[in-house]
């Protein structure tokens, strides 16, 4: 008869530990849920709700998109020139946009006070307002021009000589 007791009470320990196990493993799945529900919310508003990195009148930057960049190498080159938080963000953002695979390679000035959208805009070549026109035959761009747009801004002209250098076109007035 002791042994009976013994048994019983060894069952029902096992099935309480069971039921505890049971529970904390429907726990951790509850908390997985919402941290993946709250993750996936913060990307979507962060794609959808699209904010500049600064204020008007924003820094003037110049960005150089080479030939054969993807929409995400695209993204790291502005994350990394301070123009927007993630590159994967971006990325998102142009997939959903009317330009996606739009996007097109060039020296550009971009702002920090333009959204994602606007800057789309530009790298595509549907808004060239305030731009430096690259002709495609003679393949010179203008370097006054470029310093004319960012007025007096020393790292935006350090670039637009970096530019002109990195993409083998010779200043206007050069001979080659």
């Amino acid at each position: 008869m002791a042994k009976r007791k013994k048994d019983a009470g060894y069952r029902a320990a096992i099935l309480g530990a069971k039921g505890v196990i049971r529970i904390l493993i429907y726990i951790l799945i509850a908390i997985g849920i919402i941290y993946l529900a709250g993750s996936a919310y913060t990307f979507g508003y962060a794609v959808f709700n699209q904010k500049p990195i600064s204020a008007e009148p924003g820094q003037a930057v110049t960005v150089i998109v080479p030939d054969g960049a993807s929409a995400h190498d695209i993204g790291k080159i502005l994350e990394q020139k301070g123009l927007i938080e993630s590159a994967l963000i971006f990325t998102a953002q142009e997939k959903l946009s009317g330009y996606k695979d739009a996007l097109l390679p060039g020296t550009y000035i971009l702002n920090t006070a333009m959204t994602a959208d606007e800057m789309m805009a530009i790298l595509a070549q549907e808004n060239t307002e305030g731009q430096v026109q690259v002709t495609p035959q003679e393949k010179k761009v203008d370097e006054n021009a470029i310093y004319d747009k960012v007025e007096q801004d020393d790292s935006v002209k350090a670039d637009a000589e970096q530019a002109a250098q990195e993409t083998d076109i010779p200043a206007e007035g050069t001979q080659e």
